[in-house]
């Protein structure tokens, strides 16, 4: 039969989460769930963790490839998921254990996009964060591409691992994860979804997710030394843009706040390219090029401008 629910899992090395995440998983209140863990080349006992959870549950599918990325380990997920609904959870965090319950209770027709809050955990489990209002909210779907993105205006949707999506609007559009970009890749995948479904999208503040701060993640290595794939996080930022322009959404909001988004994250990237001693003129001048030809001349201008009274007036 076929589930209500796929839950898609990327692995690589999380051996010292994955156990309560799978655990997590076998504990919801609903039943009517596949997970498809991906371990993408792991080279701790990952692998093996995700083969006892699959002897112990058919409802676990365990598959096991060659390192490629996340967005690769979430692109091969897709391919088999069977489930009406898609949910991605990372190997190091993990459900409540009404999480899936909860969030198919709102499932219905005219909603594509299903979002719940979350808690954020350090790495022994206590939370550090989270938010006591309860609230639901209907989104309009040209309102919404803009908390997919833009982490200072509105409420920060650009995470995959809260909602739940329909996998017939992935399949139909062929909605891939670009495995070329290896920052805001969730960001972008939200938006081409939104933009493709064109439906309102509904929001539920109860958490329904457990964020794991870990201490060895992609971003924290980021942040400690060089690494130009940093720099991909320009790219997706110039896609969402080009995404929300071709969906034929009128939110003039929406539309500004994604161009002002490709300059600000031009600004945080020579920034970093700066903070590491890696701005020289070849790799300025090209981002810089990149940014006009997305958001045109003039504007660029405007917003560079705009950014230098800021940091003169914060002096």
């Amino acid at each position: 039969m076929i589930p209500e629910i796929s839950i898609i899992i990327p692995v690589y090395n999380a051996g010292k989460f994955l156990d309560q995440c799978l655990t997590s998983i076998l504990c919801q209140t609903f039943n009517d769930w596949e997970c498809i863990v991906v371990d993408d080349g792991s080279t701790d006992n990952s692998g093996l963790i995700s083969d006892s959870y699959g002897k112990k549950d058919g409802r676990f599918k365990i598959y096991h490839k060659n390192n490629g990325g996340v967005s690769s380990a979430r692109n091969f997920g897709l391919q088999y998921a069977t489930g009406k609904w898609v949910i991605f959870v990372d190997a190091d965090d993990a459900l409540f254990e009404y999480s899936l319950e909860t969030l198919y209770s709102f499932t219905r027709d005219d909603i594509d996009i299903i979002i719940g809050g979350y808690v954020i955990t350090d790495e022994k489990g206590t939370i550090t964060e989270s938010s006591n209002e309860i609230s639901k909210e209907t989104l309009d779907w040209q309102k919404l591409p803009l908390h997919f993105y833009y982490p200072y205006r509105g409420k920060y949707f650009g995470y995959l691992w809260n909602r739940l999506m329909r996998l017939e609007v992935i399949r139909k559009n062929n909605i891939k994860f670009r495995e070329d970009i290896f920052i805001k890749e969730d960001g972008l995948f939200g938006v081409q979804y939104i933009c493709n479904s064109k439906k309102d999208g509904l929001y539920y503040t109860k958490p329904v997710y457990k964020y794991t701060i870990n201490s060895n993640g992609a971003m924290k290595s980021i942040e400690k030394e060089y690494n130009p794939k940093y720099l991909t996080d320009l790219d997706a930022c110039i896609l969402i843009y080009e995404e929300i322009k071709k969906s034929g959404c009128k939110d003039k909001k929406t539309i500004f706040y994604a161009k002002m988004y490709v300059c600000t994250m031009y600004d945080l990237i020579i920034k970093y390219l700066h903070t590491h001693g890696m701005d020289d003129d070849i790799t300025v001048n090209g981002l810089r090029q990149k940014t006009i030809e997305s958001v045109s001349y003039p504007f660029f201008v405007v917003m560079r401008a705009k950014a230098m009274i800021r940091r003169f007036i914060k002096r």
